[in-house]
């Protein structure tokens, strides 16, 4: 369960509005991204076996283990980030990097680690609990909850038989 605490609303015609953005936990998994398979790797640049789906500038690569622990592929365990241009070669695409990456990463999988408070992982399960509460000792009145509306959709993530 992940406890999210909002305070930013904004007023509109006469109410006031929040949204409640994704779980951002360490729990959240969705910032990780598949990037591909490493082919071979140049001076900062890595080759790949295909196209990235969405690779994005700034994004932090990284290898997979077996254990599915994710580790910096720079050398030392430095972080790498995507950094210039995707390019297009015969066994799939070279990426750019900002600095020089570690040969041991030849033959893994690689992801880019995006930014996790932009990327987090949707809110899962059938319910919420809302508490509403002012600062302590703010003497504000009384507050009404109007509606809570929610978008919902099956997954196969919610772990149910």
């Amino acid at each position: 369960m992940a406890n999210i605490n909002q305070i930013d609303f904004i007023k509109k015609e006469g109410s006031y509005y929040s949204a409640i953005e994704g779980d951002v936990s360490e729990n959240s998994t969705n910032q990780i991204r598949l990037l591909g398979y490493a082919l071979e790797v140049g001076e900062n640049q890595i080759t790949i076996n295909d196209a990235p789906d969405g690779a994005v500038q700034g994004a932090v690569l990284k290898t997979v283990t077996d254990l599915g622990v994710l580790l910096d592929i720079g050398v030392d365990g430095e972080e790498v980030l995507i950094h210039g241009y995707i390019t297009t070669v015969a066994n799939g695409v070279t990426v750019d990097l900002n600095g020089p990456v570690d040969e041991s990463v030849v033959n893994t999988t690689i992801v880019m680690e995006l930014p996790r408070n932009r990327n987090g992982d949707s809110i899962r399960g059938h319910y919420a609990k809302i508490k509403l509460s002012t600062k302590e000792g703010e003497n504000v009145g009384k507050y009404e909850l109007f509606c809570v509306n929610a978008h919902v959709t099956p997954s196969d993530l919610h772990h149910i038989n």
